[in-house]
Parts: C-alpha cells; sequence; structure tokens
C-alpha cells in the first residue's frame, strides 16, 4: 500500500522531504532545546552540560519511525555532538520554514500519541487487538484478533 493509503504513516513524505531541503539549506540556525533533553543530556556518566540555545550544524531523516534529526556540534572541549529530533526542539519564528517545522512537529507529535494509546489497549486487552466498528444503523461490534508486534 503507498505512503498516501497507509494511515500508519507518521510523516506526510512529500511535505518532510520539502521541510528537509528548506532546512539544509538554512543551516547553520539556532534553535533552543527544550527542558526534557537539557535534563536527558545532563545526566549520566557522559553528561554534557549545554545552554538551552544550540546551533543545527545538519539536517538529516531517520525514516518515518525515526523522522527530522537536528544535528549540533558542541563546542564544549570534548567535542560532542548532539543528534535531536525536531519534535523537541523549538524554533525562532522568524526562520523562512518555521510555520512548516511547527506543523511538522504538531502532526508527528499526535500521530505518536494516538500510536501509544493504542499500544496501550493491545496490552490492555490480553494481547488482542481490538477493533472497534459501527455500521450505517449505528450498531457496534468489536472483534479481537492476536497482536503481534512489529519487527
Amino acid at each position: 500500500m503507498g505512503a498516501r493509503g497507509n494511515s500508519q504513516l507518521l510523516d506526510k513524505i512529500g511535505k518532510t522531504l520539502e521541510l528537509i531541503a528548506e532546512m539544509r539549506a538554512a543551516a547553520p540556525f539556532e534553535v533552543e532545546l527544550t527542558e526534557p533533553v537539557i535534563a536527558a543530556l545532563n545526566e549520566g556518566p557522559g553528561a554534557v552540560r549545554l545552554s538551552a540555545r544550540q546551533t543545527v550544524s545538519q539536517v538529516d531523516y531517520a525514516g518515518d519511525q525515526g523522522g527530522i534529526l537536528c544535528r549540533m556540534d558542541i563546542d564544549d572541549g570534548r567535542e560532542h555532538v548532539v543528534v535531536v529530533s525536531l519534535t523537541q526542539l523549538r524554533l525562532p519564528a522568524a526562520l523562512p520554514f518555521a510555520a512548516a517545522a511547527r506543523d511538522y512537529q504538531k502532526r508527528r507529535t499526535k500521530k505518536i500519541k494516538k500510536l501509544e494509546r493504542r499500544e496501550s489497549l493491545r496490552r490492555l486487552a490480553g494481547g488482542f487487538d481490538l477493533l472497534h466498528f459501527a455500521d450505517r444503523r449505528g450498531l457496534t461490534a468489536a472483534t479481537a484478533t492476536p497482536f503481534r508486534p512489529r519487527a
């Protein structure tokens, strides 16, 4: 089934590739890391202490599963590289692609939450994938099929 007919895809490939091209053309550009990202990077033995404002040097795409990734070279004397999902960054409104990036972030985050809810329901159903549907008369039914996790 093509990308258009597959509702499981997180990204609209055409729009995503256009956004990536715009971001690559604008690189390097400044972004702000979200609090959860800063907290995660500040933890553990390899902790990287950094400020919220960073400069994106490279933009890559990790496919539908990973989304748009932004590389930041951290000059802290240890030559760190940090790669963060676009969904975890705040972009200045002055960037030419800011509106498209916010649309991408909203859509991807919404789709991820929807998939997480579906996975939670599957676990609650004891390993069965519940499908609920209604016919034209408003009658509802549910079917259960064995759930097979994706490889």
